[in-house]
């Protein structure tokens, strides 16, 4: 079933997705290159430009003239150029998802626990901001499926980042969707403007590559997308 958002329903100029097991691996290598250009063929995605992840908070604004790069040391992108693919691989870390109908333009950011700890969703907000005169509220934001907090344990260290992290016995347990949620409502998005998808990639086995779950040599995952038409 493909990924839908109730925030995003009406959005007739938006395509958006989010790759599952069933599509291959997305990451890393021949096999997952091939992968890529199977998927985004079938979704009729010929322009793109992917953030090449580096767990951090960086986004970069990008247009037409950046087609099939990757885009070096950054986890996030945004434009406003039509029909061009913006690409993050995950695994466990959420896909973020944003749509100015008003400005007419795009992000999509990769929030792993690092990069939401240094606050990649208030700061996609604000790049958008920045770079398009995006105003907060009138943003759409949708955070897609990854590891949800009953599967996510950390270290003592880790849960000292966050404001959503609870102690189970002798395990700490982070709550990531609502941190980026936090982050989002503070950077002055609306919460009826907002929407979290439920599914956990740890607990969906035969759906989403999970890291955590799998521990794979190579790192399997899927492949998001959001694009302008």
């Amino acid at each position: 079933m493909a990924l839908k958002f109730k925030v995003f329903a009406g959005s007739q100029n938006l395509r958006y997705g989010l790759s599952s097991k069933a599509d291959g691996p997305m990451k890393l290598g021949r096999t997952a290159a091939q992968n890529r250009k199977s998927y985004l063929l079938r979704r009729k995605i010929g322009n793109f430009v992917m953030a090449e992840i580096i767990h951090g908070c960086k986004i970069a604004a990008i247009s037409l003239g950046r087609n099939g790069q990757v885009a070096k040391g950054v986890d996030g992108l945004v434009t406003k150029s039509k029909k061009l693919g913006l690409l993050v691989t995950v695994a466990d870390c959420f896909p973020v998802y944003a749509y100015d109908p008003v400005k007419q333009a795009v992000g999509l950011a990769h929030a792993g626990w690092r990069g939401t700890a240094k606050g990649i969703a208030h700061k996609l907000v604000r790049t958008m901001a920045i770079k398009f005169q995006s105003k907060p509220a009138d943003l759409l934001i949708a955070i897609g499926p990854g590891i949800q907090q009953h599967h996510f344990e950390v270290s003592a260290n880790v849960a000292k980042k966050f404001h959503y992290a609870k102690r189970a016995k002798n395990k700490y347990l982070v709550d990531l969707p609502k941190e980026l949620k936090r982050q989002l409502i503070d950077a002055g998005v609306p919460k009826n403007r907002l929407e979290l998808a439920t599914g956990c990639t740890y607990c969906l086995t035969k759906k989403y590559y999970s890291y955590r779950r799998d521990r794979p040599k190579q790192v399997q995952a899927m492949l998001a997308f959001i694009q302008l038409l």
